[in-house]
């Protein structure tokens, strides 16, 4: 009976083992997890800041060309007369 007590104290301590091991993991990934989610955040604050740079670009190119076309008519008028 000594051997089948010393099994399944040997087979306890090696589940014990496991699990702790296994408990470490998930802890990790947990962690892991957490820094991922933060990551997400300022990558989105980034992306927001970007579209709206984007934005402001856009819309001074808009006003850019509008202005460069009505100078462009202006000159073209000059020229006719």
């Amino acid at each position: 009976m000594a051997i089948t007590d010393n099994n399944t104290f040997s087979c306890l301590f090696s589940e014990q083992e496991r699990v702790a091991s296994l408990q470490s993991e998930c802890e990790q990934l947990r962690q892991c997890n957490t820094d991922l989610l933060a990551d997400m955040t300022l990558c989105r604050g980034k992306e927001a800041e970007l579209l709206a740079y984007t934005q402001q670009v856009t819309e001074k190119n808009v006003l850019l060309q509008s202005e460069f076309s009505s100078v462009e008519a202006k000159v073209g008028l000059t020229r006719v007369c």
